[in-house]
């Protein structure tokens, strides 16, 4: 069953998420919000997919794919108009905080839809296209937002991302058949889910948080940054276009290579902390270039971390939990998404951009690696106790 309906519809989702991603703080800057208010609200989203991801991945389990992207795809849609339209930093963080809502309906059951159509031995290579996917939305979405912002201006731009987001529907149809998974037949909570999570899956969660920590804070601030070091805003569009061909080069091959290597917790250390001392060094640059070579470095490294997490939790988690399971992967992306950019806006606000990018890496790097270690401790007791 092809997978490619899949693939496009998280592709489209991300990058109309990325391209308001990367207005908002911009136009935010013109309604003369301050560094912590920017960090606040560009948090609000993903504090709301934190909140929401989980109870909407269990839904989709209970229910169905299908008609919780169903309802995310419509809520992403009028958020998205409905953000276009308002002058107000607070009617925007209400319609930012519905797009969450959205989003983390539509990513965890997509996610789950990809593992419920992959055998457990091609785990590696459907996430490698599926990471690929959801990376060159989060790398062209910025592109090309950039790109129109500089031709039409930064409002004319946030319609026109609003517009595309309405593509999604024109894809629905194709998705149908792969979209089977879910709608098991006991409605109930069950309590006891969340306690039979292995530690290879909490590992797996923790290579998102930390990756999307670094993302989430590097994509909102360095735009900013970029543009208060003289760069051109279609410069810096095209900075990230070039991240994308970094995640389209190297995600795939990383696919096959995890499940040929099958040592994601340590690809995952290895990939978090490589981006994370790339991007510390953001503050200390200013051209295009440098900052050129910085992104696509991150790009790449981040390949490692969230191939292997996504390839980690997928293999691992049961069947009938996986929209459950996916829905906290979604949490753990939104999580590091929400505290990346108030990390930098309170470091920028009391110090300067080049201390907020090293606190920036510093907490990536000590988050994965701790959670990492306790995870590996507990999932050895276990071992010592059942043997």
């Amino acid at each position: 069953m092809s997978l490619i309906p899949l693939y496009g519809m998280t592709f489209v989702s991300v990058a109309v998420f990325w391209m308001f991603r990367f207005l908002l703080p911009l136009y935010l800057v013109k309604l003369d919000a301050s560094p912590f208010e920017i960090g606040v609200i560009m948090g609000s989203y993903a504090l709301s997919v934190t909140v929401s991801a989980i109870p909407l991945g269990y839904l989709s389990d209970r229910i169905g794919r299908k008609q919780v992207i169903i309802v995310g795809i419509i809520l992403t849609a009028v958020s998205s108009f409905a953000i276009a339209s308002r002058s107000d930093v607070y009617e925007i963080m209400g319609a930012y905080v519905i797009m969450g809502l959205g989003l983390s309906s539509i990513g965890p059951s997509l996610d789950a839809a990809v593992a419920d159509n992959t055998k457990s031995s091609n785990v590696g290579v459907a996430f490698g296209k599926l990471t690929t996917a959801v990376h060159m939305g989060t790398a062209l979405g910025p592109a090309s937002a950039g790109i129109l912002a500089a031709n039409i201006g930064l409002v004319n731009s946030l319609y026109q991302s609003a517009i595309i987001s309405l593509t999604i529907f024109a894809m629905l149809p194709f998705a149908l058949k792969s979209l089977h998974g879910g709608g098991k037949s006991s409605k109930t909570l069950d309590k006891n889910s969340l306690r039979r999570i292995k530690p290879n899956i909490v590992i797996g969660w923790a290579g998102f948080f930390a990756s999307f920590t670094l993302w989430g804070g590097v994509t909102v601030f360095l735009p900013i940054y970029a543009i208060s070091a003289g760069i051109e805003i279609s410069i810096v569009g095209m900075i990230f276009a070039l991240a994308a061909v970094g995640t389209f080069l190297s995600r795939i091959p990383m696919g096959i290579f995890v499940d040929k290597f099958r040592q994601e917790p340590l690809l995952i250390v290895l990939g978090v902390v490589g981006a994370s001392l790339t991007a510390s060094t953001i503050g200390i640059v200013s051209t295009a270039i440098l900052l050129a070579i910085i992104m696509v470095t991150i790009a790449i490294t981040r390949s490692a971390s969230n191939v292997s997490s996504h390839a980690l939790v997928a293999r691992t988690a049961n069947p009938d939990e996986r929209g459950l399971v996916m829905g906290t992967a979604t949490a753990s992306r939104a999580a590091g998404n929400t505290i990346g950019p108030i990390i930098m806006g309170i470091v920028i606000g009391s110090h300067s951009y080049q201390a907020a990018f090293i606190v920036l890496a510093l907490t990536s790097i000590i988050g994965v690696i701790v959670t990492i270690l306790v995870a590996t401790l507990v999932q050895r007791r276990k071992s010592k106790i059942t043997n």
